[in-house]
């Protein structure tokens, strides 16, 4: 037997409820015992109270499972049912810092996809230009 260990870096744009929902659940399922994934995920936002809210608590999501209802509780306010350690920036640079990334999701109203996509470049090329050497 050999355990194939993936190291991967995800980056997730935009902190809203569908952003937080999805870097919530990369997060937890990379700390799973189980998991072969050995991921560091970044939500990345410009919503900057947010941001510092999740620095301080993690990020908080309540589960309501009769109602298949999943929240971003920093967003709704309402009591958590699980809180995840993540890392979370307002800044491109501050992930960069940590190297290049594997996977970017842009998770953000349609209006501001093409602002995001402008401001995570620095991310695709990185990695871009890394794969190449």
């Amino acid at each position: 037997y050999f355990v194939l260990l993936i190291i991967c870096q995800i980056a997730v744009i935009g902190a809203g409820a569908m952003g937080s929902l999805f870097a919530s659940r990369l997060a937890s399922n990379s700390l799973s015992p189980s998991s072969p994934f050995d991921t560091e995920v970044w939500l990345l936002s410009s919503w900057a109270d947010h941001i510092d809210r999740i620095k301080n608590h993690g990020l908080i999501v309540e589960e309501i499972p009769e109602n298949n209802l999943i929240i971003p509780t920093t967003i709704s306010g309402k009591p958590a049912t699980h809180t995840t350690s993540l890392h979370s920036t307002a800044s491109v640079r501050e992930v960069l810092s940590s190297g290049p990334v594997d996977v970017i999701f842009i998770l953000v109203k349609t209006p501001y996809t093409r602002v995001a996509a402008e401001k995570v470049r620095p991310l695709i090329l990185l990695t871009d230009t890394q794969r190449q050497n």
